[in-house]
C-alpha cells in the first residue's frame, strides 16, 4: 500500500509542488516546520541531560521565532548555533528502553515502538520491554547508536 501511495499520489504531488512553488518559498516552509519542532527537541535534550543542547535549541527557537518571522527564515544560522537532532526514541534509549517491536504502518511507514509517530496506533504500552546494561545510558539507545 505504501509503495502505491508513494508512486501514484505523493511523488506526483511533490514533483508538482517543486515545479510550481519557487525555491525560496519551499525553504521558508521547511524552516517554519523545523522551527515548530524545536521545543520538542529542546525537551528531549533536557530529558537526556544535554543542557547545552537544550540551551542551543531554545536560543534558535527564540531567534527564529522573532527575528525570523515565526520561523519562516533562519537568522539563527548567522550566530552559528547548530540544530540538535534529539527525538523521543533517543530519550527513551537513554533511560534504558530499547527500540521494542518493529512495525510498518500504512502511510506512516516503518518504525519501532520508540518512534512517537506509532504511539497513536498502540493504545497500550508493551510490557515486554526490558532494561539492561546494554541499552542504558552507556550502551545503545533506541536508534541503535551510542548516545553522545
Amino acid at each position: 500500500m505504501n509503495d502505491k501511495l508513494y508512486r501514484w499520489v505523493l511523488k506526483p504531488v511533490a514533483k508538482g509542488y517543486k515545479f510550481v512553488v519557487p525555491d525560496p518559498v519551499r525553504v521558508s516552509v521547511r524552516n517554519f516546520f523545523l522551527n515548530l519542532g524545536t521545543p520538542i527537541r529542546a525537551v528531549n535534550a533536557l530529558l537526556q541531560g544535554k543542557f547545552g543542547d537544550m540551551g542551543m535549541e531554545l536560543a534558535r527557537f527564540g531567534i527564529n521565532s522573532t527575528i525570523g518571522m515565526a520561523g519562516l527564515f533562519d537568522p539563527a544560522k548567522e550566530f552559528h548555533p547548530t540544530r540538535k537532532d534529539e527525538d523521543t526514541g533517543q530519550t527513551l534509549g537513554v533511560y534504558g528502553l530499547g527500540p521494542g517491536f518493529y512495525l510498518v504502518l500504512p502511510i506512516l511507514g516503518p518504525s519501532d515502538a520508540g518512534t512517537p509517530s506509532v504511539w497513536w496506533a498502540i493504545p497500550t504500552w508493551t510490557p515486554s520491554r526490558t532494561c539492561s546494561a546494554s541499552n542504558g545510558p552507556l550502551g545503545r539507545n533506541s536508534s541503535g547508536l551510542k548516545p553522545t
